[in-house]
């Protein structure tokens, strides 16, 4: 997909507005979906809680479509509308009004009686998505999906969408991606097995249902839901609080958006390891020379076996029920290529006169990174763990993965004038390395449990974000930046041996909460007949 001449690999997570009832509270949502690495949110209308009665319309309030778009643009996420008429059966009466059962027309058909009534919900919902399509520049609306039974029923919402104003591609969502469907992804794990999969299947608009998954309220669930919670496996939760399936949606969130060299992959010749029980999927960009690896393992043991990567035959380990992605020929800043590296990339992008590459792995194993260097280069080690030796033209950097713990190797040399920045990083850690695109310039936070904002005002970069336990907090900024503010206060820092800004005191973490004594209460019997001894003795019949 080509977004203002540029490709674009689109990692979108559902959200359903009408599940989360609360506008304060998109935006926190919204915010979180943005920095765990979604470049856009898919967005499903329900027709049957803005309309109450045939004519009645209602988008105010937590039904304000026009707010949640205008807060959507805000957070930088593009938008896929899904308006129905018909959105799933995980919605009552699949989104459709109770009402159209009293009007005549077979609903979700192509009867007369009941299409008058849809085309009025498109043509409410279309006018209010008009003001916000990206192709007349006011908006993010990038997509739009029209989904009916059978040909002609989505020629005629086509056809209306279209009258309407709507000219942003249409999509249409009856075909499956596999022969078998995924379950609901409950770990880690299986999120990595999912998602790796359907990116290895060349899969260039990606859907994570659901990202956050809300509450069912009222008759909105099946009468055999065994609770209101919508999507128990969602990777924010209920509460909008992160789960460890966030991890796996992050690093290939952030590797989409900040590794180009993926947006040009497609499928390519077959590869084989040593051990049939793990699959591989191959894909390559014939242009830049660089491909990737999928690999997946079914089994209930895990696997080690050789793969055959950047002109070697690499030794590889897949957990039980896992799987893992490796990359060959990435370009990592100027002038310098992964040779390969038995870890998965995460991110590739300059930041100023810095070319900074992080890659992820699962804590206690070993990373294994090969780089291409036409000259021997000049590493310097920033962590302890780090080991590294220069052979015939390539430089094999190794580190030992460790709970919550990231490495940091600087790499210069003689052929560029440009230093590349090796992090190396466990799940836990990589889910506090936060890449952030403004308008001028990209930066890299490490450090608070979410990075909600980040703003470049003159010499100083202004962040917003949490924390849960005091952070150390450190930022790649572009030249120039010399000062940090963390929701608003000024932050203490110095320039670190990673060409970064340091603070020099940790972030604040939450406050212990005190609560109040729960004495001096006041007590009064409400009804005196309920006691044990009250005696009905004296009453007149």
């Amino acid at each position: 997909m080509l977004v203002d001449g540029r490709r674009l690999a689109l990692w979108s997570g559902e959200l359903h507005p009408f599940r989360l009832p609360s506008p304060s509270l998109w935006r926190d949502v919204l915010q979180k979906m943005r920095a765990y690495g979604h470049n856009a949110v898919d967005v499903r209308l329900a027709w049957n809680q803005h309309s109450p009665a045939p004519g009645a319309y209602d988008f105010t309030g937590v039904r304000d479509l026009d707010l949640f778009l205008r807060t959507a643009a805000e957070c930088g996420l593009y938008v896929v509308l899904h308006p129905g008429p018909y959105i799933g059966a995980d919605v009552d009466a699949g989104g459709l009004p109770g009402w159209l059962t009293t009007v005549g027309g077979r609903a979700g058909s192509t009867d007369p009686a009941y299409l008058r009534h849809a085309d009025e919900w498109l043509g409410r919902v279309d006018a209010v998505a008009a003001r916000h399509l990206f192709t007349r520049g006011t908006g993010t609306v990038l997509l739009y999906r029209a989904d009916a039974p059978g040909r002609a029923g989505l020629d005629l919402l086509r056809t209306r969408m279209r009258a309407d104003g709507i000219d942003v591609p249409l999509l249409h969502g009856d075909t499956p991606l596999a022969r078998r469907e995924p379950g609901p992804v409950r770990d880690a794990a299986e999120a990595r097995r999912v998602h790796f999969d359907r990116l290895a299947r060349g899969s260039t608009l990606h859907n994570v249902r659901t990202a956050f998954g809300g509450t069912s309220w009222g008759w909105l669930p099946a009468p055999s839901a065994p609770s209101p919670t919508y999507d128990p496996n969602a990777a924010i939760d209920e509460a909008r609080r992160p789960t460890d399936k966030l991890a796996p949606l992050h690093q290939l969130g952030q590797l989409l958006r900040h590794v180009p060299d993926f947006t040009g992959m497609t499928e390519a010749e077959a590869v084989r390891t040593t051990d049939a029980r793990v699959r591989v999927r191959h894909l390559a960009d014939p242009d830049t020379g660089a491909h990737a690896y999928v690999l997946r393992n079914d089994s209930a043991a895990d696997v080690t076996s050789t793969l055959p990567m950047g002109g070697a035959d690499v030794e590889v380990t897949v957990p039980a029920r896992d799987a893992k992605l490796f990359a060959t020929g990435l370009r990592l800043g100027s002038g310098r290529r992964l040779a390969y590296a038995t870890v998965q990339p995460m991110l590739a992008m300059s930041v100023g006169r810095l070319d900074i590459a992080a890659f992820v792995g699962r804590a206690g194993e070993m990373a294994h990174l090969v780089l291409d260097c036409p000259d021997e280069p000049w590493p310097t080690r920033l962590d302890e763990e780090a080991a590294w030796a220069f052979d015939r033209g390539r430089l094999h950097v190794t580190v030992p993965l460790q709970e919550d713990r990231l490495t940091r190797v600087r790499v210069r040399s003689g052929d560029t004038d440009r230093t590349l920045l090796l992090i190396v990083a466990d799940d836990a850690a990589s889910l506090r390395l936060w890449p952030y695109e403004t308008p001028s310039g990209r930066v890299l936070v490490r450090g608070p449990e979410l990075l909600r904002e980040a703003a470049l005002d003159g010499a100083t970069i202004r962040l917003t974000g949490d924390t849960v336990a005091g952070r150390e907090l450190e930022v790649w900024a572009p030249p120039g930046i010399t000062d940090i503010t963390w929701n608003g206060e000024a932050v203490q820092s110095g320039l670190g041996r990673a060409l970064s800004l340091m603070s020099v005191w940790p972030l604040p973490g939450v406050p212990d909460l005190v609560l109040p004594a729960l004495d001096g209460w006041r007590r009064r019997t409400e009804n005196f007949e309920s006691r044990p001894d009250y005696g009905d003795e004296g009453w007149t019949v």
